[in-house]
């Protein structure tokens, strides 16, 4: 008989030859719905970020310059001058009125349809950009009552004429409706034409050069020498919070997998002190066939990493397996009838898998070092007798 039976027969075997130790997949089970549970959370998270961060940094363009009124003209010229391509922008609260129905809303003036990409309900043709046009989001319309076609007015209550202290307000046609995955933005955001927002909203300070991509690190030296470089943000410098909160809320719903897999380390760890005590002579046998302390010490490193492994290894697959259904067949949007996307990817990265397994071993591998030391501290002797 060699020694891998031997080390078999101690790790798995309850009492004869014949009773296998059913217990011993326990500990593999719950490694096994830990990391399904672990794997599924990240993925649905990071696909919720991946969707949230596209719909916002595209809406609201990836990097920015914040400038003051009268420096904006300067600056996009500089910006035109280094071939990169700019769009000046107007932010305002302003209140949206068509017939009884009165709405605070983020006025945004822009000549560009940048912000709303493959998400205009017909194609959007630019006219004069000096016209009372106007773009709102599907809804809004709904919410107004409005379509295509329909005239509205914005009063700007912030910017009121010093002279007749009476607020600005302007008629505007709606030209056309926007859908976003986002339905705040749907709900609280138009657009009007740079022009026309430069004039209504005089005493704005939120003016910005939206681009259309960050800048590379060659565009960066190029500017680096002028003062606009200390205006230059991004998308994610901009919503450092909200980007926190989300990974944030990623780790501590992972963090129940996770204490399923603890769980299953205590089962181990209750098993393998069991059998140290139960399986005193076959622990004597293999001390005196040649086997030392440290390496029957290592029987239950083993047998927590290949755990560990097992586990993981048949929960990625199963997420991986179950990712695959739902791209196929929509199986959460289907499910969660309240999901706020239509469409909504799963991903999980390799690293992610790597951390996952990672984590579950070194878990695993701390439930044998109890048992590991009872099996360090057992003379020969002792180790065969029947009796404590």
């Amino acid at each position: 008989m060699n020694n891998f039976v031997l080390i078999w027969r101690l790790i798995s075997r309850k009492g004869g030859k014949r009773n296998f130790k059913w217990g011993l997949l326990l500990p593999v089970i719950g490694v096994f719905l830990g990391t399904l549970i672990v794997s599924l959370t990240i993925s649905i998270m990071e696909g919720l970020e991946h969707k949230i961060f596209t719909s916002i940094s595209t809406f609201s363009s990836p990097a920015y310059f914040n400038v003051k009124k009268e420096d904006i003209h300067k600056y996009s010229t500089l910006l035109n001058n280094l071939n990169i391509k700019n769009e000046k922008s107007i932010s305002r609260k302003a209140i949206v009125h068509t017939g009884e129905n009165f709405r605070l809303l983020n006025v945004i003036g822009t000549n560009s349809e940048l912000y709303f990409p493959n998400q205009i309900h017909n194609n959007y043709t630019k006219s004069n950009n000096n016209t009372n046009e106007i773009v709102i989001g599907e809804l809004l319309s709904l919410k107004l009552g409005v379509d295509v076609g329909n005239e509205i007015f914005i009063i700007a209550p912030l910017d009121i004429n010093l002279a007749t202290s009476i607020p600005k307000k302007e008629k505007f046609k709606i030209v056309n409706i926007f859908t976003h995955d986002v339905k705040d933005y749907e709900n609280n955001t138009i657009f009007i034409p740079y022009s026309i927002a430069e004039n209504m909203f005089p005493y704005s300070s939120e003016y910005s050069i939206k681009l259309e991509n960050k800048l590379s690190e060659n565009q960066l030296k190029l500017i680096e020498l002028e003062e606009l470089k200390s205006k230059y943000g991004t998308w994610e410098e901009g919503n450092i919070d909200f980007i926190n909160a989300m990974k944030l809320e990623k780790i501590a719903y992972s963090i129940f997998g996770f204490l399923i897999i603890i769980i299953s380390a205590f089962t181990l760890l209750a098993m393998m002190s069991m059998s140290t005590i139960h399986k005193r002579k076959e622990i004597g046998i293999l001390r005196t066939i040649g086997f030392d302390s440290f390496h029957i010490a290592n029987i239950f490193y083993l047998q927590s990493i290949l755990t560990s492994i097992i586990g993981s290894i048949a929960g990625l697959t199963t997420t991986y397996y179950l990712i695959f259904l739902n791209m196929k067949y929509d199986i959460l949007v289907n499910v969660i009838s309240s999901f706020p996307f239509k469409e909504f990817p799963l991903l999980l990265s390799l690293n992610n898998c790597i951390l996952i397994v990672l984590i579950s071993c070194l878990i695993m591998i701390c439930s044998s070092l109890y048992p590991a030391r009872l099996i360090k501290n057992m003379g020969i002797v002792r180790a065969i007798e029947n009796n404590l």
